[in-house]
């Protein structure tokens, strides 16, 4: 039985199994600033939301990512698994925990808002900002509060100019 993070790889009981899981790689994978990068499953990311008045800006809503999968597929498809998404690709959403951005006299304060939400549909990953590091989460008197540091809520400024919070 090969399980936790290994695979065989021979019969011969020298070779049996090796590490299935590069830990170096790993930790390139964590996000550590606001950047552009491909989407991950676990990913913290900024999306743009559809826009129906072209009078307003569009929004921008924080979204966990759950699952990424094909939009338009076939049934074949539709049962490969997507692991990432690269800028670029299409006919891919994603499956997201949303959060707004609470935001006091037009500041972003850093604090996320979970919103309810009645459709679970894909939201479309061409629609991507960009990626944040992961928010603390916090327990006092009953309330429960998910946060992300200053230095994000400084350089997310800079990304989200051409949205509405």
């Amino acid at each position: 039985m090969c399980e936790n993070g290994v695979k065989k790889q021979s019969n011969d009981r020298s070779k049996r199994v090796t590490q299935g899981h590069n830990f170096l790689l790993a930790k390139k994978l964590i996000v550590r600033v606001v950047e552009k990068r491909k989407i991950r499953i676990g990913d913290w990311c900024l999306f743009a939301c559809e826009n129906n008045s072209k009078k307003k800006k569009s929004r921008v809503m924080v979204g966990h990512v759950l699952s990424l999968s094909l939009i338009n597929a076939s049934k074949k498809d539709s049962t490969k698994p997507i692991y990432d998404w690269k800028e670029g690709d299409k006919n891919v959403g994603v499956i997201c925990d949303w959060f707004i951005l609470d935001n006091k006299k037009q500041r972003i304060s850093g604090l996320l808002i979970k919103q309810a939400m009645f459709s679970h549909g894909l939201h479309p990953c061409e629609y991507y900002v960009c990626s944040v590091p992961s928010p603390t989460f916090s327990v006092s008197q009953n309330k429960s509060e998910v946060r992300l540091s200053n230095e994000t809520v400084v350089s997310l400024q800079e990304s989200i100019k051409s949205y509405s919070v």
